[in-house]
């Protein structure tokens, strides 16, 4: 990324956190006059500067590497065992902590993702065992008219047909 394009990339964070240069200034302890410098283009931060910038504009160490050009995403895994020189002990460790971050974030997603699918798949069990106990039992009606071993069928087959692509093969167990 060059340096205008980075540049107005830490402009656009420090716009959504509603920050001034100089509230920047004190959450970071980068200068106000160096921010100044990075957002019309005529610095590159280092790393070291980006340490100091990321928490207060709500971004990840590792995303603001990429964005100032000093690692690829693709790299990251270079970067995490050490591979890379460029980047210190404490930087390894930030990105080591991010991705561990992320790592627990996307396994509580899957456990809640995969709980609901659970619950999901007992609702669905629940409504079609009520379903064919309401249309199947003698005394069913549609208004005041009783339903005939036809019209179960049919309701069953318009079921089918309307929750066709949501229903999975039953299994034989």
């Amino acid at each position: 990324m060059e340096n205008n394009q980075f540049g107005n990339y830490l402009k656009s964070l420090r716009l959504s956190q509603r920050m001034t240069i100089r509230k920047l200034e004190e959450l970071s302890g980068v200068s106000n006059s160096y921010i100044s410098q990075i957002e019309k283009g005529v610095s590159m931060p280092s790393p070291e500067i980006l340490k100091k910038l990321y928490k207060p504009l709500g971004v990840s160490f590792s995303e603001m590497m990429v964005k100032a050009g000093h690692m690829q995403y693709e790299d990251l895994d270079d970067y995490l065992i050490g591979q890379e020189p460029e980047l210190d002990d404490e930087s390894r460790k930030i990105i080591l902590e991010e991705n561990r971050e992320k790592r627990i974030e996307m396994q509580e997603k899957l456990k809640k993702s995969e709980e609901l699918r659970l619950k999901n798949e007992l609702t669905l069990k629940e409504l079609q065992r009520d379903l064919h106990w309401v249309v199947n039992r003698l005394d069913s009606t549609y208004k005041n008219m009783p339903l005939t071993d036809n019209d179960r069928y049919d309701i069953i087959k318009y079921l089918e047909f309307l929750f066709h692509d949501r229903m999975k093969p039953e299994s034989k167990e």
